[in-house]
This record gives C-alpha cells, sequence and structure tokens, in this order.
C-alpha cells in the first residue's frame, strides 16, 4: 500500500449513490463481502491496467472517470466503455485483461485484490448471482450501444450517449447538467464517428435549443424529448445529409 492511500470499509461516497443507473456497479452485500479496500486518487491520463496484462485487481469508481479501450495491431484505439461512480472495471475480465483501462480526469478508486473476490465467489452463491445480474446489465449496455453505433444515423447516436449519460446521473432536477468527464475525441471514437462531427452536432443541438454549453466539460439538457424523438426515429427517416439532420431535429423538437 502506498503511503497516499486510504483504507475504506466499503461504504458508498458521502452515504450516496453518485450514479442512479450504471452499466457494471456492485451490489451493497458484494461491497460488504469484499471487505476492507485501498482508495487512491489517479490523475488525468493514467493507465490502471493495460491490454493483455494479468489481472490483480478489481476497481470501483468513486469519483472521476475511466475509459476502456482495445488497441489494434496497427495502434488504433477503440473505446468501449466509459466507467463513472460506482461503475466497476476489471471484474469480467478473468486471468488477463482484454482492454486498457485509463483515467479521463482527476480519479478516485477503490481497489480490490483479485484473489478475494474470486475466494468469495467459489464461498458465497449470492455474491454470484450478484455478479451475474450486474454482468447481465453490463451486456444489456453493451448491445443498446452497438444497435445505436450498427444502425443510427450521427445525430441520433450524439443524442443516445447525451440521454444515456442522464440516466446515469439522474437526480432531481428534470433537465440535468451533465459533466462531460472525457474528451470529445473520446466520445467521437466510443460513437464510431469522427472528432469534427460530434462537434458539429453539439453545435447544432445547441442552436436549436435542445442543449447548452456553457463550458467545454458542462452540457445542459434543455429539451430532452427532443433527445428522445431523435433516438426513436427510424434509420430509414434519416438522410446521411447533415442538413438533413438539422431539418429532422426542428420537426422533432415542434413535436
Amino acid at each position: 500500500m502506498k503511503q497516499n492511500d486510504k483504507i475504506c470499509y466499503g461504504t458508498s461516497v458521502s452515504g450516496k449513490t453518485a450514479a442512479a443507473s450504471t452499466p457494471l456497479a456492485l451490489s451493497q452485500l458484494v461491497n460488504h463481502r469484499l471487505g476492507p479496500a485501498v482508495v487512491r486518487e489517479y490523475p488525468r491520463a493514467a493507465v490502471l491496467y493495460g491490454q493483455e496484462e494479468h489481472c490483480t485487481s478489481v476497481y470501483q469508481v468513486l469519483s472521476g472517470a475511466v475509459k476502456t479501450y482495445r488497441t489494434d495491431l496497427d495502434g488504433s484505439e477503440h473505446v468501449t466503455r466509459f466507467a463513472l461512480a460506482n461503475d466497476v472495471i476489471g471484474l469480467l475480465d478473468h486471468s488477463r485483461h482484454l482492454e486498457t483501462a485509463e483515467t479521463t480526469c482527476q480519479t478516485t478508486l477503490r481497489i480490490w485484490p483479485r484473489a478475494r473476490l474470486d475466494a468469495l465467489l467459489a464461498q458465497d452463491p449470492r455474491v454470484a448471482g450478484d455478479l451475474w445480474r450486474a454482468t447481465h446489465a453490463a451486456l444489456d449496455h453493451a448491445y443498446r450501444q452497438l444497435a445505436i453505433i450498427g444502425r443510427k444515423p450521427t445525430m441520433e447516436r450524439v443524442a443516445w450517449f447525451l440521454l444515456d449519460l442522464a440516466a446515469r446521473y439522474r437526480g432531481q432536477n428534470r433537465h440535468p447538467t451533465l459533466r462531460i468527464a472525457m474528451t470529445r475525441r473520446d466520445i467521437a471514437d466510443y460513437l464510431g464517428l469522427s472528432t469534427e462531427t460530434v462537434c458539429r452536432c453539439l453545435t447544432r443541438l445547441r442552436a436549436r435549443r435542445v442543449i447548452d454549453t456553457p463550458k467545454w466539460d458542462l452540457v445542459v439538457l434543455r429539451d430532452p424529448a427532443a433527445l428522445e424523438a431523435l433516438c426513436l426515429t427510424e434509420p430509414a427517416e434519416t438522410a446521411d445529409d447533415p442538413d438533413d439532420d438539422t431539418l429532422r431535429l426542428g420537426r422533432a423538437a415542434r413535436v
């Protein structure tokens, strides 16, 4: 354990759940059964583990964000997931990590030894059941992401990303302010788009007063219904021309 590390006994941050809906989160039972963990702070762009490295730890995000990505033979990176508060990374890997995990901003993590989790899985069927349900939820989210990337045009992908982020940070505010803890390039890679396309889509959404961007890392959802209307549009109804996206967005916002 490093000098600045802290010991945490499985309680949530400030007694609250920071993310209301997470693709891969631990239940209170698993958190409790795992016992004390090391809490460590990381700067932006810190690599937690690399693709094909041996699995030694399981990580839970307390604050900040972590991206996971795969690197192809040609060196290109493909972002597969953004882990936010309460999300767990390194859980689905077995002996070796399938992806690289890297922080996208200053991030605080709770860390358990992988061997402790493996021992719990063998000893407690309840833990195995909870982790199976968490894995099912994570796979469901991944399937929805693939469906969006594979079937939806550019504007719909960006709209889905914002709504998905809002669902994971959902609170009492009907029009939430989202902290975008990742770069536009990371978002583009995650959605299978170019950085320029993501920026152009955000600009059009802002021009139509669907969102506002008071700062580069903040997005205010002013009209979530318009975003939802975009996501419900069938691919055949959308032209590839970016101007058609703008016109159709205007029609959706007036419905």
